[in-house]
């Protein structure tokens, strides 16, 4: 969210608060958005050829994971020595240390993709220490540039005590890469489920980690293997499927999502609207709208106003949806929600700017008005904020 520093002048909080007047009360229309090296001998990883991995080419013909040789020395990992002695005060690492630390391992991968890999990589396989020096490890080491996309592969299918933590990095890649998008999909049907829940989800953001890289191919796939499993699964499965489906945006899980929305129980609802949150048609906005503000469950109605500020298309849909909660559902958690998604979606828009003018001016609770101020604060200062709601 804009700071202070970067507020908005008082004439455009003036315009943004004239705007959402004839907004929020009269009828709105719809707007419409090198070579590769030559790699040392490794050792390949046999994953079983099925699903996603099997269904799709582009997977199928991935290459290998491959684990580099346990006998090959690495010498020239600079971060080798730090990054041991990190895992040592695991507990005890200082918030400017693991800052360094972060700097320094995405540095030292970036000069020394395979070495640090490796070294850094055995690491990762030795620790049972699964806390912040670990992600800040794993994160920089699975998804450096230029690491090799099989000994990622490899490095995540490693049944370690920390494997968990491993599939989740990859919700941080900048690319689907197909041998990792691989590894992932197989682990979907690990026998343990602390491997398998995260393989899914991870799955699931992947896919959109791929839409953001236009990796249009990889994006179809994964579509495919979260619809084919979404519509196959059993109760037990639904929920982490549903929400594999919702960090991905899936397109063709939408029959099954709205399916559940309205026949399923509160949880099975209140997945399923979260589910709907990276979706951007008028329907998908709609159907989020119309839960928030007629579902029974509180909590399913919350989840409705988070879903909402994930996107900005249909923008005045979501604020006019948004509003009329914030100013009058009774259930505090609904309220607070309502507004912090306004907050979230004023970013560089007057309109939702204007929003929270109309919130304090509006709600029934004076928690509520309380909170859209404060929202307000970080978009202008307190002068400007006076000077428009005071105005007629």
């Amino acid at each position: 969210m804009a700071s202070s520093s970067t507020s908005f002048h008082l004439v455009s909080l003036a315009v943004a608060a004239a705007a959402v007047v004839a907004f929020v009360f009269l009828p709105t229309t719809h707007r419409p958005a090198a070579s590769a090296p030559t790699l040392p001998p490794m050792t390949s990883v046999v994953v079983a050829a099925s699903g996603i991995e099997h269904s799709c080419p582009l997977l199928r013909n991935a290459r290998p994971a491959a684990r580099a040789d346990p006998a090959e020395a690495i010498t020239d990992c600079p971060i080798a020595g730090a990054v041991r002695d990190a895992f040592a005060k695991s507990r005890s690492i200082s918030d400017d240390e693991l800052v360094k630390l972060r700097a320094s391992v995405e540095l030292a991968v970036a000069e020394h993709p395979r070495s640090c890999a490796i070294a850094l990589g055995r690491m990762l396989d030795e620790t049972t220490e699964c806390g912040i020096v670990f992600d800040a490890v794993a994160i920089r080491v699975l998804n450096g540039k230029n690491v090799d996309e099989a000994l990622v592969a490899a490095q995540v299918l490693r049944p370690t005590a920390c494997q968990w933590k491993l599939i989740s990095a990859l919700r941080e890649a900048e690319r689907a890469t197909p041998a990792t998008v691989a590894a992932v999909a197989s682990l979907t049907r690990s026998a343990d489920e602390s491997a398998r829940n995260p393989a899914w989800l991870t799955l699931g953001t992947l896919e959109r980690v791929a839409r953001r890289a236009q990796q249009s191919e990889m994006v179809s796939c994964i579509d495919d293997a979260l619809a084919n499993a979404l519509h196959s699964s059993t109760h037990a499965e639904r929920s982490i499927l549903t929400n594999a489906a919702g960090n991905a945006g899936c397109e063709k899980c939408r029959d099954v999502i709205t399916k559940d929305l309205v026949g399923g129980d509160a949880p099975a609802r209140r997945d399923s609207v979260a589910a709907l949150r990276f979706l951007e048609s008028a329907t998908d906005v709609e159907t989020m709208c119309n839960t928030l503000h007629a579902d029974t469950d509180a909590g399913v109605r919350a989840t409705a106003a988070y879903a909402l500020r994930h996107n900005k298309t249909f923008l005045e849909e979501r604020l006019k949806c948004l509003f009329q909660a914030a100013t009058t559902d009774e259930t505090t958690s609904v309220s607070t929600d309502a507004v912090n998604s306004i907050s979230e979606l004023s970013t560089d828009s007057q309109l939702g700017v204007g929003t929270l003018v109309q919130v304090v001016r509006h709600a029934q609770s004076d928690s509520t008005r309380k909170q859209a101020l404060t929202a307000l604060r970080g978009f202008a200062s307190d002068d400007a904020i006076r000077t428009v709601l005071s105005s007629p």
